[in-house]
C-alpha cells in the first residue's frame, strides 16, 4: 500500500519538533511535510496532493478556520483536522470550525494516527474511476450538525445537565416534535402522554436521544426532495424501525448497554449514504432505482454495479471523517455484508444485518432468508438458529403499529 500524505500547519516551531519527533514511528507510513503558515501551506498544496491536513487554529495572518475553509473549497477530497486548545473561545469554534474533525493539545499521536488511518482506509474503499467520477461532483460533505456538537459538548461534561439538553434541543422544534413523537408512541407504552422535552429526555435516556438527534439533524440537511422517487420520510421510517429492531436482537442476545446503544446508533445511521448519493447524483440515482426495480434486486448492489461502491461505504466513509466511534462507521459500512469485517465488531453488525433484513421483509414480497446472510457458513448457521428468538424480540408481524412513528 502506497504512503499517505500528511501536511502539519502550525506557526510554533517547538510545535514541529514535537510532532516530528512524536510520529516518528509513522515515516513508513506517512510522508509528512510541515508548513509555517496557511499560505505557504496553500502554495505547497498547490504543487503536490495531499491525503490530509492536520492545522493548529490560533495562527496570525490567516487563522486555521481561515485557512482550513480554503482547503474545503479548493481541496474537498483532503482530509481536514483542526488542533484546538481547551480555551473557551476555542470552544466556541468547535461549533463552526470547517474541519472534518477537532483533535485536542497536547496531541496525541496514537490518536492522530488512528483518525487518520481508519478515515483513510474507508476513503480507499471509494478508488475506483466510477466513484471518482462521482466523488469529483460532489463539491463538499455537508459538515456535522452544529446541535449535535453542542449536545456532545453538554454531554461530555462530568455532570450533564438534563435541563441543558432539553433547552439544547428546545431550540429546533422540527427536532422537539420528532422526540416527543418517539418517546410518545406505542412502543414506550406510557399512561400518560409526554409534551415536555426535558421528561422526553429523561425516559429515552442520553444515547438515544443523542442518536436521534444526530440522525434526525442529518437528514435536516438534505433537500427534502432530492429525487421524486427517493422519500426522506420512508428512509427515516425504515432506519428508526431497524433501530428499534436492532436494540430489541441485542437485548436477547444480552449484550451491554454500551453495545446496544451502539448498535441502535449504527442502526439509525445505517443508510446515511443513500441519503449523499440520491442528493449530489440525483440522475444517477434515479437510474440506480430504476433498475433496481426492474430486476427486483437490491438497491445496493445496482449501486455496487454502476458507481463501483454502496451507500454503506458511502456513509461511513463520511461518520469516519467526523470521527464517530468505529464500531458505528463499521456497522455502517458492513450492514450488507458482514462477512467482510473482520474485527471484533462483527457480532453486532450481523444483528445490524439481520434488523435490516427483518424490516425489508417486513415491506416486500421477497423471502428473508434471500437477504439473509452474507457470511460464512459456520456463523450463518448458527445465526438461523436464532432467528425465530430475533423475530419474536421484534413483534414480528405485519401489524407492529407501534413502529410507526
Amino acid at each position: 500500500m502506497s504512503p499517505k500524505h500528511i501536511l502539519f500547519v502550525d506557526d510554533e516551531p517547538d510545535v514541529f519538533q514535537e510532532l516530528e519527533q512524536s510520529l516518528q514511528p509513522m515515516r513508513d507510513e506517512w510522508r509528512m511535510r510541515f508548513a509555517p503558515s496557511g499560505s505557504e501551506a496553500l502554495k505547497i498544496l498547490s504543487r503536490e496532493p495531499f491525503d490530509a491536513v492536520v492545522s493548529d487554529m490560533l495562527m496570525p495572518e490567516m487563522n486555521g478556520s481561515q485557512f482550513l475553509t480554503e482547503i474545503k473549497t479548493r481541496h474537498s477530497q483532503v482530509m481536514r483536522l483542526a488542533l484546538m486548545g481547551d480555551s473557551e473561545p476555542e470552544a466556541v469554534l468547535r461549533l463552526s470550525c470547517p474541519a472534518h474533525q477537532c483533535l485536542s493539545k497536547p496531541l496525541n499521536p496514537i490518536q492522530l494516527r488512528n483518525t487518520i488511518k481508519r478515515t483513510l482506509a474507508l476513503r480507499d474503499l471509494l478508488t475506483n474511476q466510477k466513484l471518482r467520477h462521482m466523488v469529483s461532483q460532489v463539491q463538499s460533505l455537508p459538515g456535522l450538525p452544529s446541535l449535535y456538537v453542542e449536545l456532545i459538548g453538554e454531554l461530555q461534561k462530568e455532570e450533564p445537565s438534563i435541563t441543558r439538553v432539553s433547552e439544547i434541543i428546545s431550540r429546533d422544534m422540527g427536532m422537539t416534535c420528532k422526540i416527543l413523537h418517539v418517546v410518545n408512541s406505542v412502543f414506550y407504552s406510557l399512561s400518560q402522554k409526554i409534551t415536555d422535552p426535558s421528561d422526553a429526555a429523561m425516559h429515552l435516556g442520553l444515547e438515544t436521544l443523542k442518536s436521534l438527534v444526530l440522525t434526525y439533524q442529518l437528514f435536516s440537511q438534505f433537500p427534502h426532495q432530492p429525487i421524486r422517487e427517493f422519500s426522506l420520510e420512508a428512509l427515516w421510517q425504515h432506519c428508526w424501525n431497524v433501530g428499534v429492531f436492532t436494540k430489541q436482537i441485542a437485548a436477547v442476545e444480552k449484550m451491554s448497554y454500551d453495545t446496544m446503544d451502539l448498535c441502535f446508533t449504527a442502526a439509525l445511521l445505517h443508510d446515511i449514504g443513500k441519503l449523499i448519493l440520491a442528493s449530489h447524483l440525483p440522475d444517477e440515482y434515479r437510474e440506480i432505482m430504476a433498475q433496481a426495480r426492474q430486476k427486483r434486486v437490491a438497491v445496493w448492489k445496482v449501486e455496487q454495479e454502476i458507481l463501483g461502491a454502496t451507500h454503506a461505504e458511502v456513509g461511513a466513509y463520511l461518520l469516519s471523517l467526523w470521527g464517530l466511534p468505529h464500531p458505528i462507521v463499521e456497522g455502517v459500512a458492513f450492514h450488507h455484508c458482514p462477512i467482510r469485517c473482520t474485527s471484533q465488531n462483527a457480532p453486532f453488525i450481523t444483528i445490524i444485518h439481520a434488523a435490516d433484513s427483518f424490516e425489508h421483509e417486513n415491506r416486500s414480497s421477497s423471502p428473508m432468508t434471500e437477504r439473509f446472510m452474507m457470511m460464512d457458513d459456520t456463523v450463518r448457521s448458527e445465526t438461523l438458529d436464532r432467528i425465530k428468538d430475533w423475530q419474536a424480540a421484534c413483534l414480528w408481524n405485519e401489524g407492529s403499529a407501534w413502529l410507526e412513528i
